[in-house]
């Protein structure tokens, strides 16, 4: 799950263009978008993993915020 929140990047100043990316990029790896929902049938606490990459990728902020510059 770490692989998808990372193959992105993140730029908080263009969010419509992120999305875009982000269904750009589950429509090329189908696979981890069946993970995705295959995921939600779990229970929440089994993968910890997936809300420290997303804490990591909010810390950083993309490449226009204030913790990038």
């Amino acid at each position: 799950m770490a692989e998808g929140a990372e193959s992105v990047p993140f730029d908080i100043d263009d969010l419509p263009g992120y999305a875009d990316a982000i269904f750009d990029h589950l429509v090329q790896r189908p696979e981890l978008m069946r993970l995705r929902l295959w995921k939600q049938l779990e229970r929440p606490t089994t993968a910890s993993i997936e809300p420290e990459a997303f804490r990591q990728k909010s810390a950083e902020g993309g490449p226009h915020s204030s913790a990038a510059r």
